[in-house]
């Protein structure tokens, strides 16, 4: 298996893409994309990027722009 090598771009292009695949964030759950596999491992794959790159899981927050945690803004 190839190593996959993800920067902060393809973690935004991601998101972005989940964005316009699943417009309804209020829906952007595991239990609610259930019945949508593709949605449902995107979704588990920007966690999972999240995660890596110390991010809030609130996907909504890069789609409108704010890619800072509030406490980073502060310093």
């Amino acid at each position: 298996m190839r190593d996959a090598h993800w920067t902060a771009r393809d973690f935004l292009k991601a998101a972005w893409e989940f964005d316009r695949m699943t417009p309804d964030r209020e829906s952007w759950t595991e239990a609610l994309l259930a019945s949508n596999p593709p949605g449902l491992v995107r979704l588990q794959r920007l966690r999972a990027l999240a995660k890596a790159f110390r991010r809030p899981a609130r996907f909504q927050d890069f789609v409108v722009g704010k890619l800072h945690h509030e406490d980073e803004a502060a310093a």
